[in-house]
């Protein structure tokens, strides 16, 4: 990517935990929780249900107060809230899950020479910064064999500038969601919502 400033951007981690997602109906659960990760390739979750129940797609991104404290280690072992399943998206300084994690080197010299040497990282979490995406009317495409797939898609041209609000990365190039970062916690939970859409 190559920032509005000018800056080249290597992504090196992208991951996010979406939980308690639903679908039409507020019964109709397809997931307790889902946990993105950039290395593992492109898929959030595969669960059962009737897609129907799923015209409208309603999930928290982060982890909601009544499960981010909880024991990680007593979730079951197919859950991603599993610690061995969420691994370094756990905060065991500060008990509770990091909502959105996104890592990159950046080149903050446009010379043509890439040397990416300042590090992002930007590790979220904290129960005040949970946030709720909705979709309505989402179009499943049918794999076959009774498959159906809801294509989302991330944005990080979004993520780094949303509208006026944007990350100078630069300048903003790491939080872990600490007293005094409240603004900067703030915009990237609302610009890695608003870079979530559906295909």
């Amino acid at each position: 990517y190559t920032t509005v400033e000018g800056y080249n951007v290597q992504f090196t981690a992208i991951k996010f935990f979406m939980e308690d997602l639903r679908g039409s109906t507020g019964d109709s659960i397809i997931t307790e929780s889902a946990m993105y990760n950039m290395e593992k390739g492109n898929e959030l979750f595969e669960g059962s249900g009737k897609h129907l129940n799923v015209v409208d797609f309603h999930a928290n991104l982060g982890v909601g107060p009544d499960l981010n404290h909880n024991d990680p280690s007593a979730f079951p072992l197919s859950s991603p809230l599993n610690i061995l399943n969420a691994d370094d998206m756990h905060w065991n300084w500060d008990p509770g899950y990091i909502f959105v994690k996104v890592e990159a080197y950046l080149d903050t010299i446009p010379d043509g020479n890439p040397l990416f040497d300042h590090s992002i990282v930007f590790h979220v979490g904290k129960d005040p910064n949970l946030q709720t995406i909705s979709f309505a009317g989402v179009q499943w495409q049918n794999l076959g064999n009774g498959m159906y797939h809801l294509p989302l898609k991330l944005d990080m041209a979004t993520f780094l500038q949303n509208g006026a609000q944007g990350i100078d990365l630069k300048t903003e190039s790491s939080c872990h969601a600490a007293p005094g970062q409240e603004l900067l916690t703030l915009k990237i939970m609302e610009n890695f919502k608003a870079a979530i859409s559906p295909l």
